[in-house]
């Protein structure tokens, strides 16, 4: 199954991506729907304020969101289980990413190399056997490459969007 990075994932999600989505929105108004000039600036003044004293949240660089997934990941496993389909996936590096397999249950992969270009591949494939991705025996193809998995952590993705939303 062809898996591609969800724009969830690469978006952050905090209130400057609305700001945009507001502005966005309000040049795609037909002229004969949009409210009375003045009054619209007055609108648009107040909420783009809004917008302008929003905290955004800081970006972490891929060695920083590397070490927060490691913190948060358990012990190796052999093998998982998953149903029939991923959610998402995201790149940590050459020889590392996170799948998936719904909105809150990640693993983190690691491959053997040589695996070149998974830091920028658009999708990948994860073979499997019966739902099952087991490490030593399954890989991450993409680009026409096999990269073998070496091991397989589940992270607690719940304890890792709480930390982070305690974040000032």
């Amino acid at each position: 199954m062809k898996v591609t990075p969800s724009a969830a994932l690469v978006l952050t999600g905090g209130s400057h991506v609305r700001c945009k989505e507001l502005a966005i929105a309000v040049e795609e108004i037909p002229v004969s729907r949009r409210v009375h000039p003045p009054a619209l600036a007055a609108l648009l003044v107040s909420v783009l304020a809004g917008c302008a004293t929003t905290v955004v949240p800081k970006q972490l660089s891929d060695s920083e969101r590397r070490e927060q997934f490691l913190h948060y990941a358990g012990p190796p496993v052999d093998s998982v289980t998953y149903l029939q389909h991923y959610y998402a996936w995201r790149p940590l590096g050459n020889l590392q990413l996170v799948l998936w397999s719904s909105i809150n249950d990640a693993y983190l992969l690691t491959v053997l190399p040589p695996c070149v270009g998974l830091d920028f591949a658009d999708g990948i494939n994860v073979t499997s056997s019966s739902s099952t991705i087991t490490r030593g025996v399954d890989a991450v193809r993409f680009d026409h490459q096999y990269c073998y998995i070496s091991q397989i952590r589940q992270v607690d993705y719940e304890a890792m969007k709480r930390a982070e939303k305690a974040i000032p």
